[in-house]
C-alpha cells in the first residue's frame, strides 16, 4: 500500500543534485555484493526491500545468487553489510529441488510483528519438464532460517503445474481453450504461480501474493493469480478456490499475465494484466478482501486501457493510493514489437480517468523513441511523485530513472528535464526508496570487467 510512514532514523543528506549519484552511498553511490567465500566472486542481485519504513529499521535486504547459492543479505543505509545479520551478514537460502539445479529467486519481503520476514518469489521446479512457480522462505530479523514455515523454512506453491507429461504437451495457441486446460490442471493443495514479484500483508495478518505460472524450455505463460497463505506457509483455503484466485478477463477469453498488484484503503485488491498480442489492451481488475469481484468498478470489476498507437501495450506496475485513487504503469508500442513509451494513468476510484492528472491522458516518458524500452516496477516517495525506472534494449544501452509530479508532468527538477539518464548502468529492474525520497535501484555496471549487478542509490 502507499501509505506513508514516518522516518525514524537519519541520513546523512548529500549536496548532490536530484538524479544524481549518492556518494555517501557504498563507493560513489555503488555497492556490488561477493560471495561470503573465498572466490569473492560477485553475486547477481534480484531483488531488494520494497518499501523502507522504520519497520525494518531502514536496513536493505537484497536477495543475491550464485552459481550454486542464493543469498539474503542484510545492508545498513550507507551500503555496509550489517554483519550483526546472519552470518557475517548473509543467510543462506534453501534451493528446493535438488534435481532442478535453480536457485530460489526473491523479489520482496512482507515483516511480520513477530519480528520474522517473508521473502516472496519464485522457483523452478522439475516434473518433469521445467516450470517456473512461487515459492516463499521465512527467516528472522537475526537471519536465522525459520524451519517451521512450510517444509524447513521453504515453500513452494504449484497450483497450475500439469500432472502429468500428456497434460502439458499442447499448444496454448490453439485447440481448447486455456482456461478449460487450466482448470483441469489445478492442485489447490500444492498451491503455486510464477513470475511471483508482489507481496503483501493484509490488515488481518495473512499474506497476498500475486504469481503465474510459466513453462521454461518453451516459455509460455500458463496462469497468473492471486494467492492467500497462512504466516506458517499453508494455503488459505477460505480465499478464492482453496486459497487460489485465477486473475480472468471476462472480455477476453486468453488469460492475462498479471505481475503487478497493489491493496487500497479499503482492503481492495488492484490487479494490473498483460495480454499478448498486437492491439489488446491491458487491463486493471478490483478485487474485495475476500477476491470477489468488486462491480463498483469499471466494467464488471475491470477496466481496460488501449495504446492510442493502436499498438500492444503491456501492464509494468500499479499502486493503488490512499484517497482511493490508483496510478498504473503502462508501455505503449509504437510500432510493431519495436519500440515503446512508457506510460503513467491515473485512475479515480470508480475506474475513471483522473480528469487533473495529465488532463486525463496518459503521461508519456519519451526516453528513447527508436529504441526497445523495457520499464521495470514504480515506487512513490513521500512527495506523491512517481518513480519509473527501466532501460532500453539492446542492453548495452543506458539505463533510466524519471520522476513525475502528482499531476502527471514530468518533475523537471530531477535529472534532465524529469530523467535521469544513468550511462554506467543498464537496466535499471528495482528501484524502492530510502529516506523518504532517495531512490535505491537495481542495474547493472557497464564499467566493470566484466560487467556486473549492483545496487546504486540517487539522490532525490
Amino acid at each position: 500500500m502507499s501509505t506513508k510512514k514516518p522516518d525514524t532514523t537519519s541520513q546523512p543528506a548529500s549536496t548532490q543534485a536530484a538524479g544524481s549519484l549518492d556518494p555517501t552511498f557504498g563507493i560513489n553511490g555503488v555497492v556490488t555484493l561477493k560471495a561470503p567465500d573465498i572466490t569473492q566472486t560477485s553475486l547477481y542481485i534480484q531483488g531488494i526491500t520494497s518499501n523502507l519504513t522504520s519497520e525494518a529499521d531502514q536496513r536493505i535486504y537484497a536477495c543475491a545468487g550464485g552459481a550454486s547459492k542464493v543469498f539474503i543479505i542484510r545492508l545498513l543505509q550507507d551500503g555496509e553489510i550489517d554483519t550483526t545479520f546472519g552470518n557475517a551478514g548473509y543467510l543462506t537460502l534453501p534451493t528446493g529441488d535438488p534435481a532442478s539445479n535453480y536457485g530460489l529467486t526473491i523479489h520482496r519481503y512482507i515483516f511480520l510483528g513477530s519480528g520474522k520476514i517473508i521473502g516472496w518469489g519464485e522457483i523452478i521446479t522439475v516434473p518433469f519438464e521445467k516450470f517456473m512457480v512461487p515459492a516463499a522462505v521465512c527467516f528472522t530479523v537475526d537471519g536465522i532460517l525459520d524451519t517451521s514455515f512450510g517444509d524447513q523454512g521453504l515453500a513452494i506453491f504449484k497450483p497450475f503445474v500439469p500432472k502429468t507429461p500428456s497434460e502439458s504437451n499442447f499448444n496454448p495457441s490453439a485447440g481448447r481453450s486455456i482456461r478449460a486446460r487450466l482448470l483441469n490442471l489445478i492442485e489447490a493443495e500444492d498451491g503455486g504461480t510464477a513470475g511471483s514479484t508482489t507481496a503483501i500483508r493484509q490488515a488481518d495478518g495473512k499474506l497476498l501474493l500475486l504469481g503465474s505460472t510459466n513453462h521454461v524450455s518453451t516459455y509460455y505463460h500458463i496462469a497468473s493469480y492471486l494467492m492467500r497463505i497462512n504466516i506458517d506457509g499453508s494455503l488459505d483455503t477460505g480465499f478464492g478456490q482453496e486459497g487460489v484466485l485465477l486473475i480472468e478477463d471476462p472480455e477476453n477469453s486468453t488469460l492475462p499475465h498479471c505481475q503487478h498488484f497493489d491493496i487500497d484503503r479499503r482492503g481492495g485488491i488492484v490487479v494490473t494484466g498483460t495480454h499478448y498480442g498486437l492491439r489488446s489492451p491491458v487491463l486493471i481488475a478490483r478485487y474485495d478482501a475476500q477476491g470477489d469481484v468488486d462491480r463498483s468498478f469499471g466494467k464488471n470489476g475491470v477496466v481496460h486501457i488501449n495504446s492510442p498507437y493502436d499498438n500492444a501495450c503491456h501492464a509494468r506496475g500499479v499502486m493503488a493510493l490512499d484517497d482511493g485513487k490508483i496510478v498504473m504503469i503502462a508501455a505503449f508500442f509504437l510500432a510493431e514489437v519495436i519500440s515503446q513509451h512508457a506510460a503513467v494513468i491515473k485512475l479515480l476510484p470508480n475506474g475513471d480517468r483522473d480528469p487533473t492528472f495529465n488532463n486525463g491522458e496518459p503521461a508519456l516518458i519519451d526516453l528513447a523513441p527508436e529504441g526497445y524500452l523495457v520499464t521495470s516496477n514504480t515506487t512513490m516517495d513521500d512527495g506523491n511523485r512517481i518513480v519509473v525506472g527501466g532501460g532500453i534494449f539492446p542492453g548495452s544501452e543506458p539505463g533510466f530513472i524519471s520522476r513525475v509530479l502528482p499531476n502527471g508532468e514530468l518533475d523537471t527538477g530531477f535529472g534532465v528535464n524529469g530523467t535521469a539518464v544513468l550511462e554506467q548502468f543498464y537496466p535499471v529492474t528495482r528501484t524502492a526508496i530510502q529516506n523518504r525520497v532517495n531512490i535505491l535501484a537495481v542495474a547493472n555496471d557497464r564499467n566493470a570487467e566484466p560487467q556486473q549487478s549492483c545496487l546504486i542509490r540517487v539522490v532525490g
